[in-house]
């Protein structure tokens, strides 16, 4: 736990939930939970603190006086909306989202406070007496699932009732919790919504598409890589506008233009390093001085000066400042 909330903040509201949950659980066995929580807090963080002290506590700082991203405002209804996006299907429709989300987390809640109350009422009897149908339903229980399903519940509450929009990254934790306490049902349970959950994550309509061969080869675009590293020697930013993705950095062409040996520099972070940008268009249209994104923003001012074509649907675009 301790490790996973190093990695993503996301992960506090899980570790809120197995931490009350071990108090009414473990009790007075929880207080060794909550040490070793501590200690690995402070062994995964102890890199950070490091850096802090080195250099004047930067990053506090800016946490307390930097700039704030404003939260979107948000409803419990929207909040269970992202939420069921986020765990069931992307792409899927919201109605199909919303059925299937509703069906998996009813079973499992009807199966946990049965199983709920099955164990309360086999610690009862076995207060009386130990019969054999007392042992017969204490095997027909799983504490593992009670409590892995108890803290996937709980964290879903939490993550809902908190004021908060929620993100794509909210669901790491909820999505392990999730499939594990799937596995931890009965077989018959387990095999029905399984079969539900891999309906709708995999989408068979689209089951086509799956098998598409990619937009363009690696050779195609190494070989566009080379020409336009041949046509530009000055040093130079790169950005991308697709038609398949809304993604301007160009991570990929990043990577294969300094393969190709071009001089590339970082407009994200050093703006005034060049005075070239080429622009790779992949499937779309770009219109100097009306199609717009962070990148060319940074850049500035520009007039395109050169065209390089690579192919069908692929060329790129060379700017340069005034």
């Amino acid at each position: 736990m301790s490790l996973a909330v190093s990695f993503s903040y996301s992960a506090v509201p899980a570790v809120l939930v197995i931490g009350l949950g071990s108090l009414i659980w473990w009790r007075q066995a929880a207080g060794k939970l909550w040490l070793s929580l501590v200690i690995g807090l402070g062994l995964w963080n102890l890199p950070t603190a490091v850096f802090e002290l080195r250099h004047g506590f930067l990053l506090t700082h800016m946490l307390i006086f930097g700039p704030w991203i404003e939260q979107i405002p948000s409803t419990l209804i929207s909040r269970w909306t992202d939420l069921a996006y986020y765990l069931v299907n992307w792409s899927a429709p919201m109605s199909w989202i919303k059925l299937t989300s509703l069906i998996w987390l009813g079973l499992v809640f009807y199966h946990w406070v049965k199983q709920l109350w099955q164990w309360r009422q086999w610690q009862q009897n076995q207060l009386l007496v130990k019969t054999k149908q007392t042992l017969k339903n204490y095997a027909n229980l799983s504490p593992l699932f009670i409590w892995t399903a108890g803290w996937w519940l709980g964290t879903m509450v939490l993550t809902l009732i908190l004021p908060v929009a929620v993100q794509a990254h909210y669901v790491f934790t909820l999505i392990v919790l999730s499939l594990a306490s799937l596995v931890l049902l009965p077989s018959r349970l387990k095999w029905g919504l399984i079969t539900l959950l891999v309906v709708g994550w995999l989408q068979p309509a689209k089951l086509n598409s799956y098998w598409q061969p990619a937009r363009h080869s690696l050779a195609e675009l190494t070989q566009c890589s080379a020409q336009i590293c041949e046509t530009v020697t000055e040093p130079t930013f790169v950005s991308n506008q697709a038609g398949a993705h809304s993604y301007h950095n160009a991570m990929e062409y990043q990577y294969l233009l300094r393969q190709a040996g071009c001089q590339l520099r970082d407009v994200a972070n050093f703006p005034t390093s060049a005075q070239l940008m080429v622009v790779v268009l992949d499937d779309s249209v770009y219109e100097h001085n009306q199609t717009a994104f962070n990148e060319l923003t940074l850049f500035g001012k520009s007039q395109v000066t050169q065209e390089i074509e690579c192919g069908p649907k692929l060329k790129a675009l060379v700017l340069k400042k005034p």
